[in-house]
């Protein structure tokens, strides 16, 4: 009984770490996608105007 608690303990303590981990990359992937709106923004912009030598 005791090795089945000890296993459940793991297990447990695994899925917490990998929650953990998941939480980190939804984070990190948000600032990714506000980084590259705001890149995107600024070549439609760029996009946008009319250069003298741009054909």
């Amino acid at each position: 009984m005791m090795d089945d608690w000890e296993e459940f303990e793991s297990w447990h303590e695994d899925l917490m770490a990998w929650e953990r981990f998941q939480d980190e990359l939804e984070r990190i992937k948000g600032e990714n996608t506000n980084d590259n709106s705001h890149k995107e923004k600024i070549n439609n912009i760029s996009d946008n105007q009319t250069f003298p030598n741009k054909q």
